[in-house]
């Protein structure tokens, strides 16, 4: 998986930004099922975007400081780490 979202990071990024609240599977089912779908991105890319979030987010937060952030506090952690990624060049 890592190979395609790297080269395609912006579009990983930007998928998950624009369908962050959405509830509609046909929005999320792409990037955490193993479905195929139309595009550069290879099924269940958002497992690996999520971790490049928690690695943002460990910047600045310990695992035990994330682990006990509420539903609440964690949206503008994600929302800030996806900000963060989408200025960022492709991991190499």
């Amino acid at each position: 998986i890592r190979p395609e979202v790297d080269a395609n990071l912006p579009e990983a990024v930007g998928t998950i930004r624009a369908r962050l609240s959405s509830e509609k599977p046909e929005d999320y089912a792409p990037m955490f099922q193993g479905r195929a779908h139309a595009g550069p991105l290879p099924p269940r890319y958002g497992y690996y975007v999520g971790h490049l979030v928690a690695r943002e987010a460990a910047r600045t937060r310990t695992i035990l400081e994330m682990a006990h952030l509420s539903v609440d506090d964690v949206r503008p952690v994600v929302e800030a780490a996806l900000a963060s990624l989408s200025d960022c060049p492709a991991r190499r």
